[in-house]
């Protein structure tokens, strides 16, 4: 979770500042994350995960591929293709290798199963739907150890101790992550509900203490000091 969080977190936020930036010289960009933790499915998280590289690898890998239009085995192909160059895309290494293709596997085997997210407006959270977003955001965790590591030796390292129950978090460290999770929660939820959320923040003392507690919030876990963001290099 915590390395899910640390990857949202740096590469949704400082795409968020170069659109606040671009907005000052008149210019609009895409919006480049729609709360892609609350995804049912790997399908739906592609359409809602880094939208301008999603829509890259749709219309200029997967579709000259052939899509679907060939049948099923030729799909398949083309989607694992299609994630696999998009692994190499972040680097020629083979854990980038490894996390497209987990990610090819979940979505052949989500196109196999019949599964699928219609694009347009999606539909609101019900509580029905957990099990499927806690599910989705697991196996999308598990590709994010592959990401994060410098090589196999550290991701292995991870999988051990994460199933060992050994080389857990201090207590401090775990509430630290529960509470940033919890605020990457309500951020989202925010964001997806917002035309009814933005009535009651039309009331100052509300807005203002909302405000209020997101300043504080910066302040308190920014760390005291300056990191370099995980995607510089991309």
């Amino acid at each position: 979770m915590e390395v899910s969080l640390q990857i949202y977190g740096d590469f949704s936020g400082y795409t968020d500042i170069a659109r606040g930036t671009s907005r000052l010289f008149g210019i609009e960009l895409i919006r480049n994350f729609r709360q892609p933790y609350l995804s049912r499915n790997i399908t739906e998280f592609w359409r809602t995960w880094h939208i301008s590289l999603s829509n890259w690898l749709h219309d200029y890998l997967y579709v000259p591929l052939g899509g679907n239009r060939n049948g099923a085995l030729s799909t398949y192909r083309n989607l694992m293709l299609t994630m696999l160059i998009g692994g190499l895309w972040h680097g020629a290494s083979w854990t980038f290798v490894v996390w497209g293709g987990l990610h090819g596997l979940y979505l052949v085997a989500e196109r196999a199963i019949g599964v699928s997210e219609h694009r347009g407006v999606r539909p609101p959270i019900r509580a029905g739907q957990l099990p499927s977003k806690l599910f989705t955001f697991a196996l999308v965790s598990m590709t994010w150890v592959f990401f994060r590591a410098d090589d196999f030796g550290q991701a292995m390292d991870v999988f051990r101790s994460l199933f060992s129950g050994s080389g857990g978090l201090p207590i401090e460290d775990v509430i630290l992550v529960g509470v940033i999770a919890l605020e990457v929660l309500l951020m989202d939820l925010y964001a997806r509900r917002q035309p009814a959320l933005m009535k009651v923040l039309q009331y100052p003392v509300v807005e203002g203490f909302a405000y209020g507690m997101l300043a504080v919030g910066v302040i308190v876990w920014s760390g005291g000091g300056g990191a370099q963001f995980i995607y510089f290099q991309f």
